[in-house]
């Protein structure tokens, strides 16, 4: 699997990707948004369904990977899906 790959306004390039990689994770980012709007999900998650503009797609293997990626977007603090992942807000300092 390829470690990273970036979709924006790519609906059916980042449905395929979901499709391929049922096991990965998807960084998602909506315009230049507060960290609010940045959360990482399962690839499978059902909140990922629909295209939505202006939105920039992170997928990867890698967890850790996305979550060094979510820091640098969102500032001190960003989120995980309580719907899909279910693990508390995280921030740069592990708090």
């Amino acid at each position: 699997m390829k470690l990273m790959q970036r979709f924006t306004n790519d609906e059916a390039g980042f449905q395929n990707w979901c499709r391929e990689h049922p096991r990965g994770y998807v960084l998602n980012q909506v315009g230049n948004s507060s960290a609010e709007m940045v959360t990482i999900h399962k690839a499978a998650c059902r909140h990922l369904a629909g295209a939505r503009p202006g939105t920039e797609r992170i997928c990867s293997g890698d967890l850790f990977e996305l979550e060094k990626i979510a820091a640098d977007l969102g500032g001190l603090y960003w989120r995980h899906c309580r719907a899909c992942l279910n693990k508390p807000r995280r921030s740069v300092c592990g708090w």
